[in-house]
């Protein structure tokens, strides 16, 4: 066996300032060898004598451990020096040439780390080493991967180690150290968008116009100190389609960072973003198909919405009881016999799922009795049925697909060219605004001009100054509006490209890819004693109206536009 001496160190005194850490260089040490030892013969194996451990900076020479180990191996008592990388053993020119001095007079036979190996009796690898010890692109690249390692340290935690996302703020003074907590205000008042965007009754911009209005800002960076800014509105948008906001990282797992909302709050908001033609979160597919149709589903009547009501029908197990009882918050005892018997009892339950709405009743035909009768509360599966015929009058075709696509396209096209006219005549505005108050600058040096005078002249370029203000203010109004044709443009086509695969001519995949497109393909379900009104959205609506299904693509009218 080799006798081995292991060296390990970290930049830092201070603790857990490093990622590359002693505890973690130990463990990496430790693995290697199991694995080494393993595949060699008893005679190359690695024996550990003596391990050097050492927190000081290896950018200049003067290590006092360091220097006591290379004294040892001067005196020939092992055989291989040991470490995770070569940047733990030099990082100055000094520490390097005694390095590959000890190798060229062969005071030990080699320099191993977990990934090469480099032998005292080659030339080549000698060389080798010292280019690794050398070069500062290398220490650079050892820099960023112990900072990566650190980092998915504290990631597999659940820390968040990037820029903190709007409403958070950074802690912990290095990368692979850095985790999150709510960034005061800025926390409180992005939690109140949230809850105001479940409510359906907010737009995205009035969302952010009120947030700006409070003072929300972000962190932007952390150069020269914190860095701070208005987020966009088109990042605001992005933000409310973030997981994160419920606890979830980007990698899937859950983080250690406090929620914003629960992920059945982060479920409405994004069914909204849906229902009002936005980007959304892929979460929305895991919520049930009764949550999302009564985004849309309303009373033709009153319009009132439905809610869901869920319960659960429960036959008691006791032996020749005939008790059955509903209960919306699970069992308890039962009407016939009194008896109380746990969940996991019961062998036989029935979970009804209704369609409800306040204020006034239906006339409803039933076809198994010949009866009509007036209801409030309606069995999901009939909802679903009326809803599904709907659905099932849809086909499109490839060509179809490309005609709408080449009109979505010329209908954002078209407002890029509106918003360029407005654009080059507010910045024409601007121009004749900074003329006027070049001139009004130059006669504040007359001299003919009294004090009450200049006064005014000042107040004049003031105002001057604020119009112009007023124009840049309206130039990003219309470059934010533009950013949200382009991304309802492009969500539209997202859309019917999801419904070409799953309304695809001939082809019947089924009808729970479809129900997933609904909130897409209605703005309003009306519910009118026992029928469903649709109020189709573009492009289903001249679909629908034109009744595309047995007509060329060719023959298709134009959409009108998006909502």
């Amino acid at each position: 066996m080799l006798r081995t001496v292991v060296y390990i160190r970290k930049s830092s005194e201070t603790e857990d300032k490093q990622a590359q850490s002693i505890e973690r260089q130990e463990r990496d040490i430790k693995e290697f060898l199991e694995r080494y030892n393993s595949t060699v013969d008893f005679s190359e194996r690695l024996d550990i004598k003596d391990t050097f451990r050492e927190q000081q900076s290896a950018k200049k020479p003067g290590r006092v451990v360091f220097n006591k180990m290379m004294e040892s191996i001067k005196k020939r008592k092992y055989d291989v020096l040991l470490c995770t990388e070569a940047s733990r053993l030099s990082r100055n020119p000094l520490d390097t040439g005694m390095l590959i001095h000890v190798m060229d007079e062969e005071y030990i036979r080699c320099i191993r780390t977990i990934s090469n190996s480099y032998a005292s009796n080659s030339s080549t690898e000698k060389f080798t080493l010292g280019l690794f010890l050398s070069i500062s692109k290398y220490e650079n690249d050892q820099r960023a991967q112990n900072t990566k390692s650190g980092m998915a340290n504290r990631k597999a935690q659940g820390a968040t180690t990037n820029i903190a996302n709007m409403g958070y703020r950074n802690i912990g003074e290095h990368k692979g150290n850095r985790s999150v907590e709510p960034d005061g205000e800025n926390f409180d008042i992005f939690q109140n968008t949230w809850k105001k965007l479940q409510t359906g009754r907010y737009k995205v911009s009035e969302l952010y116009d009120e947030a700006v209005k409070q003072g929300f800002t972000r962190i932007a960076g952390y150069k020269r100190g914190e860095r701070r800014e208005v987020p966009s509105q088109g990042a605001f948008r992005e933000a409310l389609r973030n997981p994160y906001y419920m606890g979830i990282l980007k990698e899937g797992a859950p983080g250690s960072h406090k929620p914003m909302v629960s992920k059945e709050e982060f479920e409405t908001a994004q069914v909204i973003l849906q229902k009002t033609g936005w980007k959304h979160s892929k979460e929305i597919e895991n919520v049930s198909y009764e949550n999302l149709l009564k985004e849309v589903l309303i009373c033709g009547k009153t319009g009132n919405p439905f809610y869901v009501n869920v319960k659960t029908r429960y036959y008691c197990p006791t032996k020749n009881c005939s008790g059955r009882y509903y209960s919306a918050g699970g069992p308890k005892a039962c009407p016939t016999c009194g008896k109380v018997y746990k969940l996991e009892e019961y062998k036989n339950i029935h979970i009804r799922k209704t369609f409800d709405v306040r204020g006034t009743t239906h006339t409803v035909y039933d076809k198994e009795t010949g009866k009509t009768t007036d209801k409030g509360s309606f069995e999901a599966s009939l909802i679903e049925h009326l809803i599904d015929e709907h659905i099932s009058k849809i086909q499109i075709s490839e060509g179809l697909f490309q005609v709408f696509k080449k009109q979505l396209y010329t209908l954002w096209m078209e407002q890029v060219d509106i918003t360029k006219k407005k654009v080059s005549t507010k910045r024409k505005d601007i121009e004749k605004q900074e003329e006027k108050r070049r001139k009004l600058n130059e006669s504040l040096f007359s001299e003919n001009m009294n004090d009450q005078q200049k006064v005014d002249l000042e107040g004049s370029i003031s105002d001057i100054t604020q119009d112009i203000h007023t124009i840049e203010d309206e130039i990003n109004e219309l470059r934010e509006e533009d950013e949200e044709g382009f991304e309802k443009a492009w969500q539209a086509l997202n859309v019917l490209l999801q419904a070409k695969t799953v309304f695809a001519p001939g082809y019947d995949i089924g009808f729970e890819p479809k129900r997933r497109l609904v909130l897409s393909m209605f703005s309003n379900l009306k519910f009118i004693d026992g029928e469903i009104i649709p109020e189709w959205q573009e492009p289903f609506a001249t679909i629908a109206n034109a009744n595309l299904t047995k007509q060329k693509s060719q023959e298709l009218p134009e959409i009108s536009g998006l909502n």
